[in-house]
């Protein structure tokens, strides 16, 4: 993905791997602004993926470089 990012012109000030957090917020619970009828599908199989090391989620803080 790095490399993605700086290959089309980024730089890349920052990056954090946050799938352990998405991984607690099964606990947590958050409750979304507009919930589809299929919403609790769609969270089980994104905690499934994040679980099995299928998915990871990440913070990529970059900007376009001059």
């Amino acid at each position: 993905m790095r490399a993605a990012l700086e290959g089309s012109g980024l730089s890349i000030l920052e990056q954090v791997d946050l799938t352990a957090t998405r991984l607690a917020e099964k606990e947590a619970g958050r409750t979304p602004i507009i919930e589809r009828d299929d919403f609790p599908v769609q969270v089980h199989n994104l905690q499934n993926c994040l679980s099995d090391g299928c998915l990871v989620a990440q913070f990529i803080l970059a900007e376009k470089s001059a």
